[in-house]
């Protein structure tokens, strides 16, 4: 492994509003894994999704990894939870901090950063995802909004759904 937990373990261990602050986009994940130790599956959680993998990389440098890596933010293991489907399986709650500098202003960007190659993998579940005010600013909003959506589409007093 390219990271010794004891050397240059990038976890903060903050609550989720200092991320925020500090401009990444936090994403809230339950994972589950036969492993011992969470943090390191968290860990290469936020690495495979920002800085591309978890194994060494010729030229990447520790400065690279801290400046354009995710960070795990925080880890919350669920005590004695187990399923019929995975007995023995440890649960967790994780926070991963994904700095806004990686992302544009880009919905589709965003979702494959934040959810993409990680979910074929079956041990997580995407939960919740906040923005930090000076990320949201980026984005020019909806061009009619939802009143100018429904007028155009001649809809009032019911859902709209599109599939």
């Amino acid at each position: 492994m390219r990271y010794n937990p004891h050397e240059d373990w990038n976890m903060l261990y903050d609550f989720p509003e200092v991320a925020l602050d500090n401009d990444y986009i936090v994403v809230t994940y339950l994972i589950n894994t036969a492993t011992s130790n969470i943090e390191m599956f968290a860990k290469a959680l936020a690495d495979e999704q920002s800085t591309g993998t978890w194994i060494a990389v010729s030229g990447e440098t520790k400065e690279m990894q801290k400046k354009f890596g995710a960070r795990v933010l925080s880890v919350y293991e669920i005590p004695d939870w187990t399923t019929e489907e995975a007995p023995g399986a440890r649960y967790a709650i994780v926070q991963v901090g994904f700095p806004t500098h990686n992302l544009p202003a880009n919905i589709p960007m965003i979702l494959s950063t934040v959810i993409g190659n990680v979910s074929s993998a079956g041990k997580l579940k995407f939960l919740d995802c906040a923005f930090p005010k000076s990320f949201v600013e980026r984005f020019q909003g909806p061009k009619f909004g939802a009143k100018g959506v429904r007028d155009i589409l001649g809809v009032q007093g019911r859902p709209l759904l599109n599939a």
